[in-house]
């Protein structure tokens, strides 16, 4: 149908999606072997060059050259920043906002446009509280004693002697006295726009008490790169790692009830802090905007993360505060990322048993493949395994499952994937149940383990974890309900945007895979199961979101990696009816993207994730 609203870019990206679809449908082999040759094509064109000195501008993922495009399309012009000044003149909710800049050292000029893109702001309500943590370095002293003078907003301490960045923050929050306070490092900068677009959020609802934005880095050379679009509020990332990061605002009697920034935890006081804030409060807003840009420079973190060891391990120590603070049992390890943490919680005693159930129909040599790597790989002892028979025939899987010593739970009818499992389901007591592909198996002893570590905790009801094709490429490490798609796979090989510390840090997701999910029983109980009208694709997603809806979280684990030969058993299916039946039920369309876990700003292009070409109303 035609959309008069669509602009004549997106009528004609719409009518190549609809193309693409039809002449290489998901999950067919064709589409898979053109997908390869050009993923290979864009790595080639996309990837860096080494850099032998092992610094952050040569190591890692960053947007192609059209990122500078993009970014200066999103930028308000000068006429936009005019209209927020009088727009947000008339706003009846105009708190004032505090903030606060340690400084010490900094290279003088990079001072001087740090404190000038506060003053550059389009909205007014703001005061800038600088805590001078004894500087020594020729021209600090002047460029802050002339901003002073200049502007009345600007207040300013100097300490007597150097105490470090906590110390020096501390004592520029002393100075404050806004109803917000946000944090900006006397090296960096903020859009023009950026109080403003917190403000504005404060219009709808004056409750939330923290924002925090995207980001990303200036390199020497003065071009802007590598941005961080970030997921909304994950409690579960953020013990993983600080996805967070830089300019927080946060409701000022919040972080002085709290204690402000403690110096035992200087290098991951900024992780530290958002730690202590959000177990005071839930209401944290993320505004999906490159708001902040974080200066390279020789011997910080933005260009060698290796250059300060000590601050990532302030960052671990600070998770593991956190929990202790919490009285959740459990074991921090450092992650394979800097600053990464790996939390291992403590199982209840005695241990809860974990119900294993395979769906099949025929096909024994992967039916044995993967029963046998349970038994010879899992560590973990309170399990057993249910083979749920959809109608073999075969006399050598009839025979291999009467030998095999499992129960056995008939399915007979028509392949229904959710009638079969709830049938299952409904027919075993335990208070935890892992479905499984019979086309997977499993990598690690401590599989099961890992997964249930999660799944006990009281809030959580859904865990899935990554998935590899035999071939080794990645298929699942979490779905996004993304656009031109309703649910989308989140694969590690995608390149684009730096996401590799989102995708190899435990967190929460809108949903996972059924090819491996272990489900708490009261969360399957409580949603009434998978929905039966869904009989081939999306029952997992449609079940993940419901179970959601009931105040359950959905975590999606990296330490886990299961081998699964995707469509090995029932060939590729996709009906188009589980599709119409989930965009209908939760109001997926192609022009909206509905997950609070995933950047608006990315989109599913035919061939992986790309910015979107989406232009702001300032």
């Amino acid at each position: 149908m035609f959309d008069s609203g669509l602009t004549k870019a997106a009528r004609m990206r719409r009518g190549l999606a609809v193309v693409v679809h039809f002449v290489l449908p998901t999950g067919t082999k064709r589409r898979r072997l053109i997908g390869i040759v050009v993923r290979s094509t864009r790595n080639r064109l996309m990837r860096l060059p080494s850099d032998p000195t092992g610094t952050r501008a040569g190591s890692g993922w960053r947007v192609s050259p059209g990122y500078a495009r993009w970014l200066h399309d999103r930028e308000p012009s000068q006429e936009d920043l005019d209209s927020q000044r009088a727009t947000s003149a008339g706003w009846a909710n105009r708190p004032l906002i505090s903030v606060c800049m340690p400084v010490h050292d900094p290279d003088p000029q990079w001072l001087d446009e740090a404190i000038s893109s506060v003053q550059n702001q389009s909205y007014d309500n703001w005061e800038l509280c600088i805590g001078d943590d004894a500087s020594t370095r020729g021209g600090v002293s002047e460029v802050l004693e002339a901003k002073a003078q200049q502007d009345s907003r600007i207040r300013l301490v100097v300490r007597d002697r150097n105490g470090g960045i906590s110390r020096a923050t501390n004592s520029a929050l002393e100075l404050a006295s806004g109803e917000y306070v946000a944090f900006l490092d006397n090296d960096d900068f903020i859009a023009p726009h950026t109080l403003y677009l917190a403000v504005r959020e404060l219009q709808a609802d004056p409750t939330i008490d923290m924002f925090y934005c995207d980001e990303d880095l200036l390199t020497p050379r003065g071009k802007r790169v590598e941005p961080v679009l970030k997921p909304g509020w994950s409690p579960e990332l953020l013990l993983s790692m600080n996805y967070i990061t830089h300019f927080v605002i946060a409701r000022r009697a919040i972080v002085e009830e709290v204690g402000g920034m403690r110096p035992e935890r200087d290098g991951g006081q900024d992780h530290d802090l958002v730690l202590r804030v959000s177990e005071r409060t839930a209401a944290i807003h993320h505004i999906p905007e490159v708001l902040y840009t974080w200066r390279q420079s020789h011997g910080s973190t933005s260009m060698n993360p290796k250059s300060k060891p000590w601050a990532f391990e302030a960052s671990v120590n600070a998770v593991r505060d956190a929990l202790q603070r919490r009285g959740v049992k459990a074991q921090v390890e450092r992650g394979d990322l800097p600053g990464q943490a790996r939390v291992r919680y403590e199982l209840p005693h005695p241990a809860p048993h974990v119900e294993i159930l395979i769906p099949t129909r025929d096909r024994i040599d992967l039916l044995k493949l993967c029963i046998d790597s349970i038994r010879k790989r899992t560590k973990y002892e309170n399990y057993s395994i249910s083979i749920v028979d959809n109608d073999t025939r075969d006399p050598a899987t009839l025979a291999y499952m009467r030998a095999s010593g499992l129960r056995v739970i008939p399915a007979p009818g028509p392949f229904n994937y959710s009638v079969i499992v709830n049938n299952a389901i409904a027919e075993t007591d335990s208070e935890f149940i892992l479905t499984l592909n019979n086309d997977t198996h499993i990598q690690q002893e401590d599989w099961l383990r890992r997964m249930l570590e999660l799944c006990v905790q009281p809030d959580v009801g859904v865990v899935g974890c990554r998935l590899i094709l035999p071939s080794g490429r990645v298929q699942h490490e979490g779905i996004v309900m993304g656009r031109r798609v309703p649910a989308a796979n989140l694969a590690f090989d995608h390149p684009g945007v730096r996401i590799q510390g989102l995708l190899k840090s435990t967190r929460d997701v809108t949903a996972v895979t059924g090819a491996c999910c272990l489900t708490r029983k009261a969360a399957w109980e409580k949603v009434g199961g998978l929905d039966e009208s869904l009989p081939v694709a999306y029952n997992d997603v449609d079940y993940c979101l419901r179970v959601r809806q009931q105040g359950y979280r959905v975590l999606y684990t990296p330490h886990v990696t299961v081998v699964h030969a995707e469509s090995a058993s029932r060939g590729a299916l996709h009906p188009l009816e589980d599709e119409r039946l989930l965009r209908t039920r939760w109001g997926l369309n192609e022009d909206v993207v509905v997950d609070p876990f995933f950047s608006p700003r990315l989109v599913l292009g035919p061939w992986g994730w790309q910015l979107t070409n989406d232009r702001p109303v300032w």
